[in-house]
Order: C-alpha cells, then structure tokens, then sequence
C-alpha cells in the first residue's frame, strides 16, 4: 500500500502534518518501449511506465506527468513451433 499525505489546508499554501491516506498500489502502466539493444531473442529494453513507482527505476516528469524510466533486459522466443494431432505414431 502506497501511504500518501494530504497537505495543502484549503485556500493557502501551508503544509499541514494533516491526515495519512493508504491507496492500493495498481499494476504499472506501460507509456512506451524503446529498444536498446538486440540480438536473437536477446533484448536490453528501456521502459516508460506512469506514475510513482521508484523501486523500478529512475523518476521522470515527462509528458504524461510523473512517469518511471525503467531498464530491463527481456528474452523472447525466436522460433515458434505448432504441433497439431494427436502425436501417435503410424
């Protein structure tokens, strides 16, 4: 759970110690992707996700506001096989 302060007293712009809210955290949302590096299925990815999410990566205001730039390395499938019936010998 994400724990984040109510601040601003209505109509000035004192902080105040004021109350504590505790919002569930949601899944990151992904802005964009931008490939770094690639080789095979071998790729070193640089991702954009909305908002406040610092235990991924480095903090960003961008154009979507608050956003996490996050460098990941992702290994895909380079060939993909479908085996159809049902696998008896004849």
């Amino acid at each position: 759970m994400a724990i984040i302060e109510k601040g601003l007293r209505e109509g000035t712009d004192q902080y105040t110690a004021g109350a504590v809210t505790q919002l569930p955290e949601l899944p990151p949302r992904i802005l964009g992707e931008e490939i770094l590096y690639q080789q095979g299925g071998f790729k070193r990815v640089r991702r954009y996700l909305a908002g406040y999410h610092p235990h991924l990566g480095a903090l960003h205001f961008g154009w979507a506001g608050l956003e996490t730039i996050q460098e990941t390395d992702v290994i895909s499938p380079i060939r993909l096989i479908n085996v159809t019936g049902s696998g008896e010998a004849t």
